[in-house]
């Protein structure tokens, strides 16, 4: 159960926090924040590594893992569309 708060829950209201922070109106600062919230992303992966790692969470699958393989991809999307963006400027 902690699982999915730790994968799910936590980055949406990061997600959703951020949102309220960056209030993008235009798609470039869509692309910005979705930069943005992933490297946010990232660091709370690396947050949650360092806690699985001195059994602060015990789950079965290490959750840290399981948001960098999601993230990885998203990032080189992101930054792809990002790159077809400049390009079009």
């Amino acid at each position: 159960m902690m699982f999915y708060v730790y994968t799910i829950l936590v980055p949406l209201i990061i997600a959703m926090m951020l949102w309220f922070l960056v209030k993008p109106k235009r798609a470039r600062k869509y692309v910005n924040y979705i930069l943005l919230l992933i490297v946010i992303l990232f660091f709370y992966a690396l947050i949650l590594y360092v806690l699985e790692t001195n059994s602060y969470i015990s789950e079965g699958w290490m959750t840290s893992a399981t948001l960098v393989f999601f993230l990885i991809p998203s990032l080189i999307v992101i930054l792809l569309i990002k790159a077809v963006m400049s390009f079009k400027k």
